[in-house]
């Protein structure tokens, strides 16, 4: 159940993913060299997203709720790892920027989720691990 809330509140895409499609392919510097390199980096990010979606959830039920806030800051990382990607694609091939205001605003609100979710099913935080007992 967890694992998909995480996958509706959150998406399958990354960050980056979602930026390369919506991206206007007639734009004069889609064609760059700039842009082909920052579009290199999507498929990294779209492979440690479903990861991230399989093996955080995971690791918090295994480990009684012990792992979430490590799962939790983890994700941060590599969701500021992807947004800041997805704003170089913006920049190399669109010519928009994105501020890193911008950047840390949507990290926080995708930690925000990621928190709302886990806290559905975090015992060892509650103080009623059953893993203790």
């Amino acid at each position: 159940m967890v694992v998909s809330l995480v996958v509706v509140l959150t998406g399958c895409a990354s960050q980056s993913g979602r930026v390369a499609k919506s991206l206007d392919t007639e734009h004069a510097d889609y064609q760059s060299n700039s842009c082909r390199g920052a579009l290199a980096s999507v498929d990294t990010h779209e492979a440690i997203k479903t990861s991230r979606l399989i093996a955080g959830p995971t690791l918090v039920v295994l480990s009684g709720g012990l792992l979430a806030l490590p799962v939790i800051a983890t994700n941060a990382a590599l969701d500021t790892y992807d947004q800041v990607d997805a704003a170089k694609i913006k920049s190399a091939c669109a010519g928009q920027q994105t501020s890193d205001l911008e950047i840390a605003g949507n990290v926080a609100q995708n930690s925000a989720l990621s928190l709302a979710a886990k806290g559905l099913d975090l015992p060892a935080l509650s103080g009623s691990n059953p893993a203790a007992k």
